[in-house]
C-alpha cells in the first residue's frame, strides 16, 4: 500500500484509471490469481512507457521476442492491453510493447521481482531451443501446443520455487527412468542437457526433476506419433 501511495502520488488520474480499467481486463480474462502488486508495477510501467514514448525513447524488446510462443495467454492481454493505451493518448506505442506487459502479468501471476520473471522466461527458451536443435522438433513444437503450454507451466513452477529456493519436486522411479531412457535415448540426452543449463544457471541440484522433464520431452518431440 505504501509503495502504492508513493507511486500514485507522481502520476496523474488519468493514468491511473487507465491502468485500473486495463487491470480489470486482465483480472476478469484469465483464471489465474493475479497478486495485487500489479497495481504498482504496470502503474509504474504504462506511466514510465508513456514518459518514453513522448521523449521518443524506445526498448529493444528483441530478448522477449519468443513471449507470445511462451505466454500465449498473457500476451493475448497484454495486446487488448496495448490497444486501451493506445486509444487513451495520441502517441506512437509500438506493437511489441504487448511483450513487456506480459512479462508483468507473468510476474504477477508468479509473485516475484520482474527480474526474476525476464530471467525465467529467458531459460525456458534456452530450454526451448535445446530441445528444437537436438531434436529438430521445430515442427513438433509449433504444432503441440497444448503439450508446449503443459511443459512451459512445469518449467515457469520449476523456476519459482527454483527462485523461491522451495521444495523441488523428487521422484524415485529408477525402473520407469531406465525403460524410457531405454527407449528414447535421444529424449534422454536432450533432458541431461536441459538440466544442465537450469543448474549451471542456478546453482541448483535438480536430479528429482529429470523423470518430470524427461516425460515432458517425450511427449513434445513424439506429438505426431501419438496423434498419429
Amino acid at each position: 500500500i505504501r509503495q502504492y501511495q508513493d507511486i500514485i502520488m507522481e502520476i496523474s488520474d488519468d493514468i491511473i484509471e487507465l491502468t485500473e480499467e486495463i487491470i480489470e481486463v486482465i483480472k476478469n480474462g484469465t483464471k489465474k490469481t493475479i497478486n495485487d502488486k500489479i497495481h504498482i508495477t504496470l502503474t509504474d510501467h504504462i506511466s514510465n512507457l508513456l514518459e518514453r514514448m513522448a521523449l521518443g525513447i524506445t526498448f529493444d524488446s528483441s530478448l522477449l521476442w519468443n513471449v507470445q510462443a511462451l505466454y500465449p495467454e498473457e500476451y493475448q492481454l497484454a495486446v487488448k492491453a496495448v490497444a486501451m493505451i493506445k486509444e487513451h493518448v495520441d502517441l506512437p506505442i509500438p506493437s511489441d510493447e504487448a511483450n513487456f506487459i506480459a512479462i508483468h502479468i507473468v510476474n504477477s501471476e508468479m509473485d516475484l521481482e520482474i527480474q526474476e520473471t525476464v530471467g525465467i522466461t529467458e531459460t525456458i527458451n534456452q530450454v526451448m531451443n535445446v530441445i528444437e536443435e537436438d531434436m529438430d522438433a521445430r515442427i513438433a513444437l509449433e504444432h503441440s501446443d497444448l503439450d508446449r503450454a503443459r511443459f512451459v507451466l512445469h518449467l515457469r513452477f520449476l523456476l519459482q520455487r527454483i527462485v523461491q529456493d522451495g521444495m523441488l519436486q523428487y521422484d524415485k522411479s529408477d525402473h520407469m527412468m531406465e525403460m524410457l531412457m531405454k527407449e528414447y535415448p535421444q529424449q534422454a540426452a536432450c533432458v541431461t542437457k536441459i538440466m544442465q543449463v537450469i543448474s549451471e544457471k542456478y546453482q541448483k541440484e535438480i536430479e528429482g526433476e529429470r523423470l518430470f522433464l524427461m516425460i515432458h520431452v517425450i511427449r513434445l518431440t513424439t506429438a505426431k506419433e501419438i496423434r498419429g
